[in-house]
Order: structure tokens, then sequence, then C-alpha cells
């Protein structure tokens, strides 16, 4: 009779009797893999299912669909027999333990990781550009004025540092933005109205000068003429080249 067992939440088989003794020998097989075979209705652990013989005749022809989940801590699947479940999280036997030491200690535990991707980011990019534009024009507008006032004249020395100093308080502005909205909420507001958060590898919030790095970062990747942000569109994790030199992920929350 022909068994199947899981591993790592996909079933494995049809192994015939000996072949199957034969990993059972080998140690591949352990008392708590799940297992299934005919007249079985549904997987049980090896040491449940070995003692209860060939079973009743007419069960299922092949063995039911594996109720794999992926663990939250690891991303690998296994079987729902295999794992624990806290809240909406489930974590496998080898995450377990640090995992119960986060909740003890009242660490944030990571979540399964929905990522933003190229579009819904560059809605965002357009908001935030829109504030910032917003401001700039406020800023920019008694200097405006003076240049309008001096048409036909050269400018003045006085007039140029006043555009040059206008130009340095820019960057600085779109610097304490970033650095101020991603290190205290986690995103900018434009990526807030997105639904968008920029978190870790890990999961876990940027601090401030994360935040401040992240934005120096996005320098390298506009001076690519813009492939850097690209990459978003075709990275499995929807990571721009910023993201991969700070290691971060932008996910949907």
């Amino acid at each position: 009779m022909s068994w199947y067992y899981a591993h790592e939440g996909k079933p494995i088989g049809p192994v015939d009797d000996a072949d199957f003794a034969a990993r059972v020998a080998a140690g591949s097989i352990r008392p708590d893999t799940q297992v299934w075979r005919e007249g079985m209705a549904a997987w049980q652990p090896y040491a449940s299912a070995a003692g209860q013989g060939q079973g009743a005749a007419g069960g299922a022809a092949s063995p039911p669909v594996v109720d794999q989940r992926n663990c939250s801590q690891c991303g690998r699947p296994f079987t729902a027999q295999e794992m624990i479940r806290y809240d909406d999280l489930w974590v496998c036997a080898a995450c377990k333990p640090a995992f119960v030491q986060a909740l003890k200690e009242g660490t944030p535990v990571s979540r399964p990781m929905t990522y933003g991707g190229f579009w819904i980011r560059l809605a965002a990019y357009v908001l935030d550009s829109v504030i910032l534009w917003m401001v700039s024009v406020l800023l920019q507008t008694p200097v405006l004025f003076r240049i309008a006032g001096s048409a036909g004249k050269p400018p003045s020395p006085r007039l140029i540092g006043m555009q040059m100093l206008l130009y340095l308080v820019q960057i600085v502005i779109i610097c304490l933005y970033k650095t101020f909205f991603v290190g205290k909420f986690g995103a900018t507001p434009g990526k807030m109205a997105c639904g968008l958060k920029i978190v870790t590898a890990e999961d876990r919030p940027l601090t401030y000068a994360g935040a401040l790095g992240r934005y120096f970062a996005t320098w390298i990747s506009t001076l690519t003429f813009g492939i850097g942000y690209l990459m978003v569109a075709f990275d499995d994790q929807k990571r721009s080249l910023h993201d991969r030199i700070c290691e971060t992920r932008v996910v949907k929350r």
C-alpha cells in the first residue's frame, strides 16, 4: 500500500511500504511527520498512524490536500499541524522560541509582508511631490516678486545669494520631511494616504537615523537616471535600489 508524507508543507509520494520503512529508519520520516495512506480520513502524525493498521477499505484513492501555511517569521511552508497559531500569525517549531520570547518582551513580532508595487509607490511619490511643491512655492514667492521687480536689470549678488540659500533650504526641508515622517510614523504623508509603510527586512520600524540614511540613499537611485526606482517593477519583493542599500521594504498596511 502506498504512503504519502509531508515535507515542508508539500506531500511526497506515493511511496511503497519498503521505501517508506527505509525513510523511517533513515530519519527522513519522524514520529511527528504528517503521513497519509489509503483508508485514512486525514493526515496524521506518523506515531499515531503507525499503530492503526491498514485502515478501512474504501477510503479516498488520493491523499487529501495538505493544510499548508507559511511561517510568518521565516516564510517557509508547513502543514497547520506542524505550527502554532497566534492571532492571525502561524509560526513553525523552529521559530517558536524566538517568537514566544519576543511576545514576552513586548517586542513587535513580524507579520506576513504584502509589498507595495511600482504604481502605488509612484502614486505616493506624486502626492509627496505635490505637498513639497506647495511648500516650495510659498518659499519662492518673495524671491519671485523680487525677480519680477528687477526685470530687464542684471541680477544683483544679493538676489543670487537669496536664490542659492532658498535652494539649500528646500533640500533641508525635503530631508526633514522624509526623515521625520518615516522615523515617526513609518511613512511619508503620501505613503500613508496610499496605505504604505516602510519597514526593515525583519518588519521592524525604521529609526530616525535609518530614515535619514534611506533619504540619502534615494539620491543614488536618482543618479542612476531613475533606474534605481524602476527596479521596484522587477524585484520579487518590490525593492528599489535604495531599499536594497538600506535593507528596507515598502509594505501595505
